[in-house]
């Protein structure tokens, strides 16, 4: 990959970056707050409010680990991007293909390897 198309990878990283923050910094003080209108629910079946919180705050939660894995992987990219390792499988070593890494910048498998993961 050029020096110019990595840069501009590398930008297009950090500025994914700072959105998952500020996602996980409204996710995470969501949970904080217990989740306004957390109790507010079109279901006229009683339920304990302890109950509806505990199932909303899980998914708050798995929300956020879900946007912190993202991170980790771009933090990752990035590390790749500056050691000039961006863009090769972390698993078999070939060269991820150029649409991939463009529709998806922080991967790190190619589309084989990628595919062998979700089926184990």
């Amino acid at each position: 990959m050029r020096p110019t198309k990595l840069q501009k990878t590398r930008r297009r990283l950090l500025d994914h970056q700072r959105q998952l923050a500020d996602e996980i910094n409204r996710t995470t003080e969501a949970v904080r707050d217990r989740a306004p209108g957390i109790n507010e629910g079109d279901s006229t079946v009683p339920t304990h409010m302890a109950d509806r919180d505990e199932g909303r705050i899980d998914s708050f939660i798995e929300v956020a680990q879900s946007l912190e894995q993202q991170m980790r992987a771009i933090d990752r990219a990035i590390e790749k991007i500056d050691d000039g390792s961006y863009g090769a499988c972390e698993s078999c070593g070939r060269r991820i293909a150029a649409e991939r890494l463009e529709a998806l910048p922080h991967a790190a498998l190619c589309i084989d390897c990628a595919a062998r993961d979700e089926q184990a």
